[in-house]
């Protein structure tokens, strides 16, 4: 199987099932192995008939959604006129991308292989998984293993020569222009534009609010961006995928640790590589590339880790990497929070052992993703802006080293008399109300605590506007709303009870988690108010959830179904079960 040709393909949101899938194009090629490498977005699916091996790394986004890149492909192979044998001469396996806080946990990469099967194709190696609630990249490279030792077992032709197993080393030749020539527009990132807005788009801050008090040891932020002029369409419900720059002190630690004395320079990257992502972003300044394109923040992975050894001149530490590229989570988990925090820490960690030029950096250096923010308005109520709401992320390490979010933190210090310019995107979502002649009469329940709150301010503005309108009905509509304390971070209190007392909410219900001995939450003030959620799903009502996936989404809907099953026994257990199959029940969650 060895002498055979595979191409590699990856459906990625964030970059990491590309990072999985170059990995593992690198690897064959050391084995030998004639490989390719394709993102999904630029192949024509057409030519997956003429395929013989192929190996598909997917994500799942949402709610067991395509990502971004991969919504042609997966549109394609579902089309029904394909006939049954279609792909009969394809061999194929998948891994899967997928985070098991999800009820539709890697349902992509899993429906992918449905459909493969039913046109025909022949699996050749056991499907892998990958978990992000709990180690993804290990997952990975567990699969990896095994499937490289699989095709080397497989390989029963001596004749068939494969290499001497070499770390990939990535040579990334560069010049530096003495004149500016017209550079492109910021970049058109591949993994977020197909089928939103088309290409990014830049918005001034219009203002920047704080929402918690000054009783409050944290920090919640209300910013609106001015849309006028961009032919921005949104729903509420929406996300809106936003580009941070890097802050100007880790920026400077790169040009420190590269050496660099004219960050203004304008270079290119004479090499057209896969490995890396400024190739189709240049020409630019230094300063330009450091900023926008490179993710200084991350955590380091082991894949990272792994193609640092080449450019390492001592053999003990080069030693030292391999065997961190094979602990086990929490060994790994114990280098990054003692040793290297993030990527910029980790290239700063080798530094003294780290023969790397400018080039090799931005090989080396994954690039920059978008931070997602759920829409926080609706463009009935403000056709021109978009909303976001987000607290200010702040973290520490066991060394109790302080480490602000890249993305809350950039935002976060501007302000309407800056005149700053962000990078944005819109991507739709299923996260919706009900259209108007789905509402009239219907139940409609809404749980966001703190700043999940977001989409159900965009569905309150909008239903404001709905209901003035002549012979409309917006149904009956109750909010869930939790917080800490009202008088520290009840966010936007003075807008729910407007609603409230507009008779937009039928229903306020309003937890404060640490305001007595006892914490309570949402979950338990729906079990107080149990009625009103079992009228809405018997009545074929809508149960909206955003938030956190990892804890307060769980609860929430376990509390949902002892209810259903109290109130309903054996008939409620069913209706609940049902409200995922018919879209009644819908979550933003993360």
């Amino acid at each position: 199987m060895l002498d055979k040709k595979f191409s590699i393909f990856f459906g990625t949101q964030t970059g990491t099932a590309e990072e999985f899938a170059e990995d593992l194009t690198n690897s064959l090629k050391e084995l030998g192995v004639k490989s390719s490498l394709h993102d999904l977005e630029d192949y024509d699916p057409k030519h997956l008939p003429s395929e013989e091996y192929t190996v598909f790394i997917i994500s799942t986004y949402g709610e067991g959604e395509p990502p971004d890149n991969a919504i042609d492909f997966y549109n394609y192979i579902h089309d029904d006129d394909h006939p049954k044998t279609y792909l009969s001469s394809m061999n194929y396996t998948v891994f899967g991308l997928g985070d098991s806080t999800y009820e539709t946990f890697n349902y992509c990469a899993r429906n992918v292989k449905k459909k493969f099967d039913e046109l025909g194709a022949r699996l050749f190696f056991k499907t892998g998984f990958g978990d992000d609630d709990d180690d993804i990249e290990s997952d990975f490279l567990s699969w990896k293993t095994n499937l490289i030792e699989f095709l080397k077992s497989s390989q029963t032709n001596t004749s068939t020569k494969t290499t001497k197993k070499t770390t990939t080393i990535k040579h990334i030749e560069y010049e530096f222009l003495e004149t500016n020539p017209e550079k492109k527009a910021f970049r058109q990132d591949k993994n977020t534009s197909i089928q939103l807005e088309q290409k990014i788009k830049f918005s001034k801050i219009i203002s920047s609010q704080e929402l918690h008090t000054k009783k409050s040891e944290r920090s919640a932020k209300l910013v609106k961006f001015d849309i006028s002029n961009l032919g921005s369409n949104y729903n509420a419900g929406d996300h809106i995928g936003i580009y941070p720059e890097n802050s100007i002190e880790n920026v400077k630690r790169v040009y420190k640790l590269l050496k660099i004395e004219n960050p203004d320079q304008v270079f290119v990257l004479k090499e057209k590589t896969k490995n890396s992502f400024l190739t189709k972003y240049q020409p630019c300044t230094i300063k330009e590339a450091i900023s926008n394109y490179c993710d200084l923040t991350s955590p380091p992975t082991r894949i990272l880790l792994s193609s640092l050894i080449p450019y390492i001149t001592n053999q003990d530490k080069a030693k030292y990497i391999s065997s961190l590229t094979n602990l086990e989570k929490d060994e790994f988990q114990d280098f990054i929070q003692n040793k290297a925090h993030t990527i910029l820490e980790t290239f700063e960690f080798f530094s003294e052992f780290l023969n790397i030029n400018f080039g090799d950096f931005f090989g080396l250096c994954p690039s920059q993703t978008p931070r997602f923010y759920s829409i926080a308005s609706s463009p009935l109520e403000t056709p021109n802006e978009i909303h976001i709401i987000f607290i200010n992320s702040i973290w520490y390490t066991n060394q109790k080293k302080k480490y602000l979010g890249l993305c809350t933190s950039f935002l976060s210090q501007f302000s309407n008399k800056d005149n700053k310019s962000v990078p944005f995107f819109i991507r739709h979502s299923e996260f919706r109300l009900p259209n108007k002649n789905q509402i009239q009469n219907k139940k409609i329940i809404m749980v966001g605590p703190g700043t999940g709150f977001a989409p159900f301010r965009g569905f309150i503005q909008e239903l404001a506007i709905r209901k003035k309108e002549k012979n409309s009905q917006i149904g009956n509509i109750t909010l869930f709303f939790g917080c800490r304390n009202r008088e520290e971070d009840f966010i936007l209190q003075d807008e729910m009870q407007n609603a409230k007392e507009t008779g937009i909410l039928d229903n306020l219900f309003v937890s404060f988690s640490r305001e007595q001995k006892e914490k309570i939450y949402v979950q338990n003030k729906m079990l107080e108010n149990k009625q009103i959620l079992w009228d809405c799903i018997r009545n074929n009502g809508y149960f909206y959830i955003c938030g956190d996936a990892k804890k307060m989404a769980k609860d929430v809907i376990n509390t949902l179904f002892s209810i259903c099953s109290e109130m309903g026994g054996e008939k409620g257990e069913q209706l609940f079960y049902s409200l995922k199959n018919n879209k009644r029940l819908l979550e933003d969650v993360w």
